[in-house]
């Protein structure tokens, strides 16, 4: 895959794409972009996705750290950073908790200034936060929703420009509070100026996701409504549309391949070494040859 393509963007330019893009078509897709700025470019060149997802779980992953909020916020910018210098489409920043609620204003102008067009955060208790697809198997200790609602608001009094967005994650159905607890907290959540909801769950069979959808529709028809179909994969994107999600994300599916294929190639040069045997066949199987590889980045690319 070539891109003779140069890259002209500012981070103003990027900001503004995804809101636009959110009023002009049905429903928006973004994948799972996170750490590799090569991924960000591949995404850049294929038609299907509007924006890129910087997944929390995905970025952690990569760095070989827990799903836990301890990668700090400068390092994870410095990455979005380099995506960024090499792409056009919007980008949504996952925030996780959004940290602290004193520090949440001026990590939300650090955040705006990188050309982000979103973030999301989840209303789970910041140094708490367990990764939602544990599901049962974790005690999910959600936030105050009230508290939460006043992180909305302050991140929105901190924003600096109007196409900047804030995607509100409600995690009631995770926690297993149900349907109306998540439509209660969802309300308090579009009130205090969130953009977009996020209603996530872990089911296998998105009857809940649906539920809510059609319920929350009937008390506020103008917000946009997303959804990260990672356990109820068998959706199509058209599918959920048609079930009221606006906005829907692949958050992890580029992460799970490509280390799922880097594992099994790995095992296998490591066979081929024991074996005392060339990793000819093996280099032939798996892997874009080394021009590929020189010439995917052509020199006239920036």
């Amino acid at each position: 895959m070539t891109n003779d393509k140069k890259i002209y963007n500012t981070a103003g330019k990027c900001r503004i794409s995804l809101k636009k893009l959110l009023d002009e078509k049905k429903y928006i897709t973004a994948i799972d972009a996170s750490f590799i700025p090569m991924i960000g470019v591949f995404v850049e060149n294929i038609k299907e996705f509007d924006a890129m997802f910087y997944s929390g779980l995905c970025d952690s992953t990569y760095r070989a750290k827990p799903d836990k909020e301890i990668v700090n916020l400068s390092k994870r910018l410095n990455t979005i950073n380099e995506i960024m210098e090499v792409t056009t489409k919007p980008l949504i920043f996952d925030f996780d908790t959004g940290g602290k609620t004193e520090d949440f204003y001026c990590n939300i102008q650090k955040i705006e200034k990188c050309g982000i067009s979103a973030i999301m955060i989840e209303d789970k208790i910041t140094g708490l936060k367990k990764n939602s697809l544990l599901g049962k198997t974790v005690k999910h200790e959600l936030a105050n929703p009230d508290e939460f609602a006043e992180k909305i608001r302050i991140g929105k009094k901190a924003q600096t420009t109007q196409d900047f967005m804030i995607i509100a994650r409600c995690e009631s159905l995770i926690a297993g509070l149900g349907v109306e607890n998540a439509i209660e907290r969802s309300k308090k959540y579009a009130e205090a100026g969130a953009d977009v909801i996020l209603i996530h769950s872990n089911g296998p069979d998105g009857q809940e996701i649906f539920d809510f959808i059609s319920k929350f529709k009937t008390i506020n028809k103008k917000i946009s409504i997303a959804v990260i179909p990672t356990t109820y994969n068998q959706f199509s994107t058209t599918e959920l549309n048609e079930k009221g999600a606006n906005i829907v994300i692949y958050a992890n599916q580029i992460t799970r391949s490509m280390l799922q294929a880097g594992k099994a190639t790995l095992v296998d040069i490591a066979k081929a070494i024991s074996n005392n045997i060339g990793i000819k066949e093996i280099s032939e199987k798996h892997c874009m040859s080394a021009k590929e590889l020189i010439e995917l980045i052509p020199e006239n690319k920036l």
